[in-house]
């Protein structure tokens, strides 16, 4: 109960900001998909949490190199739970200033881990983040949704792309 709470306030903090401040126009041609917004309004460093886990998309142990999956992990606050995101349509979500959270070998198969990888701006490097409540995170070049496979709830399992279809395992939250 004390959780459905706060995001209760958390939506509706997000949702004032939103409506308060102008939203950012995506630099690129690609329009968003049909039922999701740029979340200008919380652009910066976040958490991304699974709603049907209630876990951080975290990089295990920290470890930053290219190639090493995304899990969800308890939350936890630590910088391998830490993503950045623009808050433009279609950007990248950065890990850090050199590695961005993409599809490995641009690939569009359902199940395809989520990996860091050196941000070079390709289109499997680019999501669309959603808001301002929980949301799917959509991949540009495959126009599939990050997941936690199997809706598993295990610390550690990997982030996977899916066919976009509305499960709990597919949608975020957003946390400053």
């Amino acid at each position: 109960m004390k959780r459905l709470i706060q995001r209760l306030v958390l939506a509706a903090i997000a949702t004032t900001a939103l409506t308060a401040a102008p939203v950012a126009q995506a630099s690129s041609a690609t329009a968003a998909p049909s039922g999701l917004r740029s979340v200008s309004a919380q652009a910066g460093w976040i958490r991304i949490v699974n709603d049907n886990s209630d876990q951080c998309l975290a990089i295990g142990g920290g470890n930053a190199s290219p190639g090493v999956a995304a899990i969800q992990w308890h939350c936890n606050g630590g910088a391998e739970q830490s993503w950045y995101v623009n808050g433009n349509a279609w950007s990248p979500i950065k890990y850090n200033s050199e590695l961005c959270l993409a599809i490995g070998n641009r690939s569009t198969t359902p199940g395809a881990k989520a990996i860091l990888w050196p941000c070079n701006g390709g289109p499997e490097q680019l999501w669309y983040v959603g808001g301002p409540a929980t949301s799917p995170i959509r991949n540009n070049n495959s126009g599939k949704c990050l997941a936690i496979g199997g809706r598993s709830t295990t610390p550690g399992a990997t982030a996977i792309q899916w066919t976009c279809n509305g499960g709990p395992e597919q949608d975020w939250w957003f946390y400053n």
